[in-house]
This record gives structure tokens, sequence and C-alpha cells, in this order.
């Protein structure tokens, strides 16, 4: 229907709008585009709003299959930011190495489930528009 085809390229485009901060990061492209810190807020901005079109386009439903690895793989990768952005706004509280490294495996991890999501949602897409 409309409403998932809306709220399925809402949660995709907020996806990509999220990767721009790790262009921003890692390339000096758009260095003049404002302040890190500023990207960060937009970043954790648009996934909560990837979540609640995320929620509007399943209705917390799972699915089967390779849908469930996506719904599992975007939860996870979504909870796994949430927590980021946790120990990253306590860091200066938690202090020293020990917010230091939490706040690397915690990052790593978040961008290590990013990897299987692009594959997944391109299936997710090609199926939903070929079946």
């Amino acid at each position: 229907g409309l409403a998932k085809q809306i709220t399925g390229f809402s949660i995709l485009g907020l996806f990509v709008a999220g990767l721009l901060v790790s262009l921003r990061k890692r390339t000096r492209l758009l260095d003049r585009a404002g302040r890190f810190d500023a990207w960060r807020l937009a970043h954790t901005l648009l996934g909560s709003l990837a979540i609640a079109a995320l929620i509007l386009h399943t209705g917390l439903r799972l699915g089967n299959g390779l849908n469930l690895l996506l719904m599992l793989s975007f939860g996870v990768m979504l909870l796994l930011g949430a927590i980021s952005t946790g120990v990253i706004a306590q860091e200066h509280r938690i202090g020293g190495a020990l917010a230091r490294r939490l706040r690397q495996r915690n990052v790593l991890a978040h961008i290590l489930m990013f990897w299987p999501v692009p594959p997944l949602l391109g299936w997710h897409v090609f199926k939903t528009y070929w079946y």
C-alpha cells in the first residue's frame, strides 16, 4: 500500500542521510558544513525518526526469513547507536581510559551492525517490487 511505500522510502532516506555523518567524519568534503557536534546531533535525530518510521512501517512485526534478518540487524544497529549516544553523553562522568574504551567499542559495534543492512534492505525492496 501507499503508506508502506511512504514509510519504507522514508526509512531509506533517513538511513542514507545518517550516512552523511560518516562521510563528514572521514573526509574533508564537508569540513565547512558545520561543527561535528551538530552533525552528531543530526545523526541522533535521524536515528530517532528512523525508529518512528520503522514502527509505522512494520507495526513492530519482525517478519520471517531475510526480512527477520533485516529487522534484527537494523534494530540492533539502532540499539547500539542509542547505547553509544548514552556512553558519549556520560563520558565526562565515567572519565579516562574506561570511557574511551566503552565509546570505541560501542561505536565500532554500531558501525559493524550497519554492514548487513544495505544488502538486506536492497533485497527487501527488490523482492517487494518483483513479487
